[in-house]
């Protein structure tokens, strides 16, 4: 006779059941780290890495059928049932341990490698990605007007990646260029690709020449003299991978580049603006800031850098602006003429978290 009764609970484990169980609820384990192991009427025995729902097989519901079938329904999936955990590689990117994690980090471009039992053409979310591009160039100021925004944050992404077996390339966008002329814009950071997932390259920040816009990216540079910031979310994603850079002054105060959470902020008329703020992620296991946007220029104060890696904004016969942080996507400060060229924006970064069992 079937056991209907209440299933075991705690935090435990049960190794066997001698016999018949009918569970009414749900039945879960946990996405990667658990396994079901059940044996149905015939004999079979299936695994599975995420939630099962089993279901009476009978007619009346009352699962007091003797022989009845169980039916195994994935309520997240369309997986086949034995799924493995993926066994992963690379040469290129720096490998650590984060709990139940291999976190994949890749500086540089390189390869990423799904040696087996992870296929994810099917289109199913199951490993989380970081994928930011590199930040754009600062603009740059005249030696009587120091107005330069500032660039624009890489764009942010986090998703939940579906890659191909086998190699999958790593492209790591370089920072753009800041710009060594008052009338042009820093340059546009380079793109971050992982096989089919990709980011924006920052905005370059406008400079001091009237009406120099910041360029439109991931997130927008920063405006120049009385000009607008670029727009953000070049790519059109959904969440938005960054925001617009912000206006610049009427004098002296370049506006800041767009951030991964914020947009740049206006610039008044003595000040650089600040960066807009970066987003924090600890997909490594520990929080860190990434794709902040670039400070204006300005004569009395340079604009602060976003946090997450934006440079900050150079000061009137004082300081230069400072270059986006390597490997965050922070976008460059914006240069105030007589104190030195716009500053190049931040590299971009890959980041993969592999189960490990």
């Amino acid at each position: 006779m079937p056991y209907l009764g209440r299933a075991p609970t705690g935090t435990g484990s049960v190794t066997e059941i001698d016999g018949d169980l009918k569970i009414t609820g749900q039945l879960t384990a946990g996405k990667y780290n658990s396994k079901f192991a059940i044996d149905a009427t015939d004999g079979s025995a299936s695994n599975y890495l995420s939630h099962l729902l089993i279901e009476d097989g009978g007619t009346d519901g009352s699962g007091t059928n003797a022989g009845d079938d169980l039916t195994l329904e994935d309520q997240t999936s369309d997986l086949p049932i034995d799924r493995q955990l993926p066994d992963c590689s690379s040469d290129d990117a720096v490998i650590t341990r984060s709990g139940n994690f291999d976190i994949f980090t890749f500086n540089s471009s390189g390869s990423f490698n799904f040696r087996t039992g992870f296929d994810d053409t099917l289109g199913d979310q199951l490993t989380e990605v970081l994928v930011i591009a590199a930040g754009g160039g600062g603009g740059r100021g005249a030696a009587t007007n120091y107005t330069a925004g500032g660039g624009g944050a890489g764009g942010y992404r986090t998703v939940m990646a579906s890659l191909a077996s086998g190699n999958n390339e790593v492209t790591i966008g370089a920072g753009g260029a800041g710009s060594t002329s008052s009338n042009g814009r820093g340059a546009t950071g380079g793109i971050t690709t992982l096989g089919n997932v990709s980011s924006s390259g920052g905005g370059g920040g406008g400079s001091q020449a009237t009406n120099v816009t910041g360029a439109g990216g991931g997130s927008g540079g920063g405006g120049g003299l009385n000009a607008n910031g670029g727009a953000g979310n070049a790519g059109g994603f959904d969440p938005v991978e960054g925001f617009a850079g912000g206006q610049g002054g009427s004098s002296n105060s370049g506006g800041g580049g767009g951030g991964a959470s914020a947009v740049g902020s206006n610039g008044s008329t003595i000040n650089g603006a600040a960066g807009g703020a970066g987003v924090e992620n600890d997909i490594t296991g520990t929080a860190i800031q990434y794709a902040g946007g670039g400070g204006g220029a300005g004569n009395t104060n340079g604009g602060a850098g976003g946090a997450g890696g934006g440079g900050l904004g150079g000061r009137h016969a004082s300081s230069a602006g400072t270059v986006g942080q390597a490997n965050t996507g922070g976008g460059g400060g914006g240069g105030t003429g007589n104190s030195g060229h716009g500053a190049a924006g931040g590299s971009g970064v890959v980041i993969i978290k592999v189960p490990v069992g």
